[in-house]
């Protein structure tokens, strides 16, 4: 994969490491007024329509129904 041109002129109002429930919400809250923000996220970028599966119906997984039997001694 290429390697991506990085700018480093642009300058933010605030930065905010982790894009979880916490990180992502203060992202939320403060570009919505109006602040510029530097969302940093560590680790690989993810395929978002094979990782996000948060959308999924229960009756679509394919392992629905399927485990292994409790044997008891």
């Amino acid at each position: 994969m290429p390697e991506s041109v990085v700018d480093l002129t642009k300058t933010y109002d605030a930065v905010v490491v982790g894009s979880g429930a916490a990180g992502g919400m203060a992202a939320h809250v403060l570009t919505t007024h109006g602040l510029k923000v530097l969302l940093l996220e560590a680790g690989k970028k993810l395929p978002i329509e094979k990782e996000l599966r948060s959308m999924e119906w229960p009756y679509d997984n394919a392992n629905r129904g399927s485990c292994l039997p409790i044997v008891m001694p």
